[in-house]
């Protein structure tokens, strides 16, 4: 009876450490599954990680190519200063030879005090086949006030006159700018305008 009893006893203990075998193979082999599903999904992961960055890297790429055709077309549309020539009608210059060229002697330096006269000898050189009557004249530049002259002719026949300045009371004082004496004359079927600049300073 002891016998049977310890063989029974041995039999459960054989028995329960076949199925603790069991469970510790089992137990290993899900172990190992896990494992592997565990190196699937971090392959999977990474996979997944590298696709969102190069993507990312794309869009940045995209955005950064559209920002500069944004800039290039705004640089474009910028207004720019163009000069603009409307049509015009057309304009005709003749050129035209002088009929006669001057010289005037301003005796004094040109000084001339008020209420005195400065009388100017002009010589006229007749050029370009031009014959006729000259007539001189004073014209005053803006600003100048009570300076005065007595248009002069010179006849066909003759290359010299006197044109007598005088200066008024309230004749404009100092060194006057721009002051000529003009010649006129009729050459080519219109009139001819000579000038020859003269120095005049007018004191009290």
């Amino acid at each position: 009876a002891d016998t049977k009893k310890a063989a029974d006893v041995a039999a459960k203990a054989a028995a329960a450490a076949k199925t603790a075998a069991a469970t510790a193979a089992k137990k290993a082999v899900d172990t190992k599954k896990v494992a592997a599903d565990a190196a699937a999904a971090k392959v999977k992961s990474d996979a997944a990680a590298k696709k969102a960055t190069d993507k990312d890297k794309a869009v940045k790429a995209t955005k950064a190519a559209a920002d500069k055709e944004v800039t290039a077309a705004n640089a474009a549309a910028k207004a720019k200063n163009v000069n603009a020539f409307p049509p015009s009608a057309p304009i005709i210059v003749s050129i035209r030879n002088n009929p006669a060229t001057l010289k005037a002697d301003v005796p004094g330096g040109g000084n001339l005090k008020r209420g005195a006269k400065l009388a100017v000898k002009v010589t006229v050189t007749r050029t370009n086949g031009f014959t006729g009557p000259v007539t001189l004249t004073l014209p005053l530049p803006p600003g100048i006030t009570d300076l005065k002259a007595a248009a002069v002719t010179i006849a066909a026949d003759k290359t010299e006159g006197v044109l007598s300045i005088a200066a008024g009371p309230k004749a404009t004082e100092g060194g006057l700018a721009n002051m000529v004496v003009r010649a006129k004359m009729q050459y080519d079927g219109r009139e001819a305008l000579v000038d020859q600049p003269i120095t005049i300073k007018v004191a009290k």
